[in-house]
C-alpha cells in the first residue's frame, strides 16, 4: 500500500515525507491525537498488502517517541539524499524532511 492512502482517522493531514519503494518503508508527519508527531511504516509486509502497523484491514502510522524523532529524520535525510528519493509529484523528499527537521526542533524544549 502507498503511504499516501494511508490516513488513519487519528492522523490530522499526514504529510508523506520519505517514501523508499524499493525497501517498502514510509515516513510522515503532521498532528497525531493532538500533538505534532513522526510516522513511519511498512508499505508491506510478510506479503500482505496492507503493511505494518495495521488494526485489522486498516494502515496505521506507528508514532514514534519524541527523543527518537530528530535522529530518525536525520537518518532519513541522509537516505533520502544518497538515493535521491523523490514524491509522486517528483520533488525531492530530502526537501520535505528538512522542513520536518526544522518544526520538531523550532518545537523542543
Amino acid at each position: 500500500m502507498k503511504p499516501y492512502d494511508v490516513k488513519p482517522k487519528a492522523w490530522c493531514e499526514p504529510k508523506v515525507i520519505f517514501y523508499d519503494a524499493h525497501e517498502n518503508i514510509s515516513a510522515v508527519y503532521g498532528i497525531y491525537k493532538e500533538n505534532l508527531a513522526l510516522g513511519i511504516r511498512w508499505n508491506k509486509f510478510e506479503g500482505n498488502e496492507i503493511g505494518y502497523p495495521r488494526r485489522g484491514n486498516y494502515p496505521l502510522w506507528q508514532v514514534q517517541h519524541p527523543l527518537f524523532i530528530l535522529p530518525i529524520l536525520d537518518k532519513l535525510l541522509t537516505i533520502s539524499e544518497e538515493r535521491n528519493l523523490k514524491n509522486k509529484e517528483g520533488e525531492q523528499f530530502s526537501n520535505k524532511i528538512r522542513n520536518a527537521i526544522k518544526i520538531f526542533a523550532s518545537t523542543k524544549k
